[in-house]
């Protein structure tokens, strides 16, 4: 399962790389949405977001949002999580569009490098009446536990929108934790020479 490491008391970060989303639902009349993702922490009471990306189904963020809990008991960590929330937005009241909630403890800290990455994960309609997926998002996590150093952020690049035609290889995304991240990597490099070829 990767490099095993065992919490402890004390500051932790905890990074959220939102790259992209893929295949949304649209929400809106002209068949887009207005993507913004929103993401929240079960250790702080804050939540945080990407900017928001107007009339698309495939919006590329390339943002990092990070949150920074202090642990007084390492067993906090077992139940933590990281919930991922895709929404349309609206100046009426944002339509939510999907989500998916990752387990600290299991799926990033546990695992090499304490890191999820660059995992596409698949959303579901958590409040609504929609069923099925609903689109995908990439993301890496990293948990950085007490001691561990703290690469410095570059700012926050445009958000923009993709402008080919997108496709998410069923292999690489999550529904439950299976795969290694290396496996995933591995995955992602395949499905990259994959599109090469077909060029």
């Amino acid at each position: 399962m990767g490099d095993e490491k065992e919490a402890e008391a004390g500051d932790y970060q905890i990074r959220i790389h939102v790259i992209e989303a893929r295949q949304l639902v649209s929400k809106d009349d002209g068949g887009t949405s207005d993507p913004v993702t929103k993401v929240t922490c079960s250790l702080c009471p804050e939540t945080k977001a990407t900017t928001v990306i107007e009339k698309t189904l495939n919006p590329f963020w390339d943002q990092t949002l990070i949150f920074e809990p202090q642990l007084k008991d390492p067993s906090e960590l077992d139940m933590a999580t990281v919930t991922i929330e895709v929404w349309d937005s609206d100046l009426l009241g944002d339509d939510m569009i999907g989500a998916f909630t990752v387990e600290l403890n299991a799926m990033v800290y546990t695992q090499k490098d304490q890191e999820m990455w660059r995992t596409w994960l698949a959303l579901t309609d958590t409040e609504g009446d929609e069923d099925g997926v609903q689109g995908y998002v990439k993301v890496t996590i990293n948990v950085l536990g007490p001691g561990a150093p703290r690469p410095q952020l570059a700012p926050w690049p445009r958000a923009r929108v993709r402008t080919h035609r997108c496709n998410v290889d069923a292999c690489t995304y999550q529904q439950a934790m299976s795969w290694s991240p290396i496996r995933r990597r591995r995955s992602e490099s395949t499905m990259r020479a994959r599109t090469s070829r077909k060029r």
